[in-house]
């Protein structure tokens, strides 16, 4: 072989830089350029929960009912609550009211004396009529307190109920004691604020028509109602929306203002109710004096006279249960109404039980017992003198 001959092939099958070498089959593939990472998506926007439908006057009424018909075993136990302290403050006065009747030996004196007619009396003892102003005031103070603590444990209960968080007569009770002065300052700021309309109406209604008509009395109950829707919300304010006496009334007079006829109807539920107070304890008086007289107790003898005293007193009971179930039935469609407005109730939170802790509320309150201690002394010692 010539020099000029190139080898067909590198000799001892060593491999010539120069010559391509085949690629294999499978190559291994080229790594990919990273790719940036992508932005988390956004979160959809929440969409809000229906608003539930403002209440009107006809469904705020009949929400009323059923609110107090849910309730029901809550108020129930606190219409036996408050008549047992209606008993306990105004019993002792009646007591010495009918010991005075037996030692007259009837109440036919009175009778002379609402017509006019000089009554023929018995001499008694000049104190009993001591002992029967302390006893008196102690009833009329003790009343007009228990009237306020009625509506309050009302609200609290129908509110807790409204709200889906009901509450025990406890927690009602707890949170009476923390606004009792805010809505007895509410409602004596109210009423400076209406006495001058009042005054003016009564006057009006007095010059416009005869004294023995029932119309001014119908009118009066009317224009009543309207003068007081501003303040249809007050004690709903502050039993649970936890604020004070002048803000309640502030806030009642805007919510007032956004549904009209909403209040009115409100607070023409208030003078609904009270008729139907006023009728209702009417027909007790009577259905008692029947009863009485169908069982012949007076005080022809000590067991009669000591009979009819305990009918009387349990009808002082039941009047006291009957007040606040019809103050339950009164206040029902405020809560609707101000729950259905409003969807607040927190101030009900500052008077619930906390898990293991009890709360710091007596059944009777300190000066309650004293003024029901003052009025069972004097009653006893009025019965005393009399006998």
């Amino acid at each position: 072989m010539s020099e000029d001959e190139t080898p067909s092939s590198p000799v001892g099958g060593g491999s010539d830089p120069a010559v391509a070498q085949p690629e294999p089959a499978f190559a291994a593939p080229e790594p990919a350029p990273a790719e940036p990472e992508a932005a988390p998506p956004e979160p959809e926007p929440e969409v809000p929960p229906p608003l539930a439908p403002m209440p009107g006057a006809w469904s705020t009424l009949s929400g009323g009912l059923d609110l107090s018909l849910a309730a029901n075993r809550q108020l129930r136990g606190a219409s036996v609550y408050i008549g047992l302290l209606t008993l306990a403050l105004v019993g002792p006065f009646v007591v010495i009211i009918l010991a005075f009747g037996a030692a007259q030996g009837g109440f036919e004196w009175l009778e002379d004396a609402m017509v006019g007619i000089q009554p023929d009396m018995v001499p008694v003892n000049g104190s009993v009529a001591t002992y029967l102003f302390v006893s008196g005031f102690v009833a009329f103070i003790g009343f007009f307190v228990i009237s306020v603590e009625s509506q309050i444990i009302a609200v609290a209960i129908l509110g807790g109920r409204a709200l889906g968080r009901p509450m025990t007569l406890r927690e009602a009770l707890h949170r009476s004691r923390q606004v009792f002065w805010r809505v007895v300052g509410a409602s004596i700021l109210v009423g400076f604020l209406l006495i001058l309309p009042n005054l003016v109406l009564n006057a009006v209604l007095a010059s416009a028509f005869d004294p023995t008509s029932e119309t001014p009395t119908v009118i009066a109950t009317g224009i009543g109602a309207l003068l007081a829707a501003p303040f249809a919300y007050i004690v709903s304010g502050i039993v649970l929306g936890d604020v004070g006496a002048g803000e309640a009334v502030r806030r009642s007079t805007r919510l007032a203002r956004a549904r009209w006829r909403l209040a009115i109807a409100v607070s023409s539920v208030g003078a609904v109710v009270a008729y139907i107070q006023l009728f209702a304890t009417g027909a007790g008086v009577d259905i008692l004096s029947r009863f009485g007289g169908a069982m012949h107790l007076g005080f022809d003898s000590t067991a009669g006279t000591i009979a009819l005293s305990l009918v009387v007193l349990t009808g002082v009971l039941a009047i006291g249960s009957l007040t606040f179930t019809l103050t339950a039935l009164r206040d029902a469609p405020q809560i609707v109404a101000f729950v259905g407005m409003t969807g607040y109730g927190a101030g009900l939170d500052r008077s619930r039980r906390i898990e293991g802790v009890r709360l710091p509320v007596r059944w009777i309150s300190i000066p309650m017992a004293i003024a029901i201690v003052i009025g069972a002394l004097a009653g006893l010692a009025g019965v005393l003198t009399l006998a």
